[in-house]
């Protein structure tokens, strides 16, 4: 996923929109481990804050779940 710094959609948006697509084609499957908090971010070229918000909007939405210490997971 290519981020888009110098535009008008905050990054945890793009993040967050990212990994709903990936969900929704199939491409993470339920029971899929997501990589570290500090893995994505460092893969995004972004802060572990700006992950954590995109993730936290996920859990909301029932999308993943996060289990301290064993990791998250597409739920």
């Amino acid at each position: 996923m290519i981020i888009d710094k110098s535009g008008t959609t905050p990054l945890y948006i793009q993040i967050r929109e990212d990994l709903r697509e990936s969900i929704a084609s199939g491409a993470l499957a339920p029971g899929d481990r997501l990589p570290a908090v500090t893995a994505l971010a460092a893969e995004r070229g972004v802060t572990p804050a700006t992950i954590r918000r995109a993730l936290s909007d996920l859990v909301d939405e029932n999308l993943i779940y996060t289990h301290v210490g064993r990791g998250t997971f597409v739920g």
